[in-house]
């Protein structure tokens, strides 16, 4: 075995050495070394499909619709639009919108349909004076994976074309869009359930998942530190094993099959559910196909189960574990707060914001120019408009021991102070002009409706808050471990006090 990995070692360089994008990035502190097994969620984790693959969920999804519930013709048109929709947004199924929280659950940005909503009705249905806007009802469903998009990106362009249909007069159906969001879920659960979505992506792998030579290199990276591996996916075993195939098989010399990673293998685990419902873990001796696993993969396969039952078959308990999952809630959150494992976000759009930044960086820098002297300029008026109140104040209070041309003097100083405070304030007009056309170019850069993932103008994006608070280490794509050794002891530099911090 040791022979095998001598061929695979890997070259550790020093972090500032290491591209931005292809960096781990650090929540809580987290020693690698204390770290004895490694779990890996599938699909979107170790497996990443391309947006062709989104693509083709929208279209079965669509013409499922049309077919099984008789949607018009004018359906059948529609097409996927990459980056319609982004991970962290919520769908307001009752009103037909969509809409993106800040971390204060303040909502920034809002569109009903493909048309955004004006500043004051997003404020009148959302944003209530004193309260935080808290979505938890089966009114709303939150696109917390990437699975979510197709989903979503088809929703709001059926809102968008039953609107225009119904205020044509051509829409026969009953206008409801919780109805609506109800049937497109439906469908898309059906093309996934009946293997329809699935039997086209193994007809032409290539086109819809991204095969990566660095990740079976990656994964015996973390075997040669020691570290034994699990693989733990909601897909079905057959499904799995294609995929897997596909991914890892012959890659490397003297691993010639997917499972010789892996020292145990948990399919159809239906997390969350997996984390919070007790259930026997069942032993796989042939696939959902009724086809025979090999006999020295069967001691490894099982289906469904419960995260204790995986604990006791591994030895090991909580912080000893770190899983490898994209989905906020099922993966990240609930193996974090049920089992106490240490966790790793995917988050393969990190890519394309960490460059997009790094392009924009002399952008941002003006933003912080313009916002710092917008400050400057509010706290000179202030203080300006302060000189006026106690110089008029002065007048009133002694006008008796002032003779007049001391009272001429004054209301000379308090005009040429009402001068230069107009000044500021056409001063303050124009930066905050400039700060908004910034903003909106620099959120454009990203996405031209719905701005940075991680962040809503200024402040944490829902999305962005979840990953700092669930997530212990985020990254692109898994293979960036390889540009660290596995006994990385990944530290947050210093923990600050506001005063120790340089003011924003």
């Amino acid at each position: 075995m040791v022979g095998r990995w001598d061929q695979l070692r890997f070259q550790h360089g020093h972090a500032d050495q290491i591209d931005d994008a292809s960096k781990v990035y650090i929540n809580r502190n987290l020693k690698l070394n204390t770290i004895t097994h490694m779990g890996f969620d599938m699909d979107h984790t170790l497996a990443v499909y391309t947006l062709k693959a989104q693509e083709l969920a929208f279209n079965l999804t669509r013409d499922k619709l049309v077919k099984d519930f008789k949607y018009p013709k004018e359906v059948s048109a529609l097409e996927f639009e990459d980056g319609l929709v982004i991970r962290g947004l919520i769908i307001d199924k009752k009103r037909g919108n969509l809409i993106k929280l800040d971390t204060h659950k303040y909502v920034e940005v809002a569109y009903h349909g493909l048309t955004v909503i004006p500043r004051e009705e997003r404020k009148e249905l959302y944003n209530l004076p004193g309260e935080s806007y808290r979505p938890s009802s089966e009114d709303y469903a939150y696109l917390d994976t990437l699975f979510c998009l197709p989903e979503a990106c088809l929703y709001v362009k059926l809102v968008d074309l039953l609107d225009r249909l119904h205020a044509e007069g051509k829409l026969k159906r009953e206008l409801a869009y919780q109805k609506v969001s109800s049937e497109v879920r439906q469908c898309i659960d059906g093309v996934h359930r009946d293997g329809s979505l699935k039997s086209v992506i193994i007809e032409n792998l290539p086109l819809y998942i991204e095969k990566d030579p660095a990740l079976p290199k990656t994964l015996l990276h973390f075997m040669q530190g020691g570290k034994r591996l699990f693989l733990l996916t909601n897909s079905e075993y057959y499904y799995t094993n294609i995929i897997m195939t596909y991914l890892l098989n012959d890659e490397v010399p003297g691993y010639d099959n997917w499972q010789d990673y892996f020292d145990f293998i948990i399919v159809s685990a239906c997390k969350p559910g997996f984390f919070l419902n007790s259930a026997e873990l069942e032993k796989l001796n042939v696939d959902e196909f009724g086809v025979e696993i090999p006999k020295e993969v069967c001691p490894k396969v099982y289906r469904g189960g419960y995260f204790k039952n995986l604990e006791e078959r591994l030895g090991v308990f909580g912080e000893s574990i770190l899983y490898f999952g994209d989905h906020t809630f099922g993966d990240i959150l609930k193996s974090k707060q049920t089992c106490g494992w240490r966790t790793v976000m995917v988050i393969l759009e990190l890519e394309d914001e960490i460059n997009i930044f790094n392009a924009k960086r002399v952008d941002k820098d003006n933003l912080d120019m313009l916002s710092s002297s917008l400050t400057e300029i509010r706290e000179e008026v202030s203080m300006l408009e302060a000189q006026i109140t106690h110089m008029r104040n002065r007048k009133l209070d002694y006008y008796e021991d002032l003779v007049d041309s001391e009272l001429e003097e004054l209301d000379q100083e308090m005009r040429s102070i009402r001068k230069v405070i107009a000044s500021n304030e056409d001063k303050a007009t124009e930066c905050l002009k400039d700060i908004k056309r910034l903003e909106r170019y620099l959120d454009s850069s990203y996405n031209e409706m719905w701005g940075c993932l991680f962040k809503s103008r200024r402040r944490k994006s829902r999305f962005g808050d979840q990953v700092e608070d669930f997530a212990c280490l985020y990254t692109a794509r898994i293979t960036n471990f390889s540009n660290y050794p596995t006994t990385k002891y990944f530290r947050i530099s210093h923990d600050s006090m506001a005063h120790e911090r340089h003011a924003d």
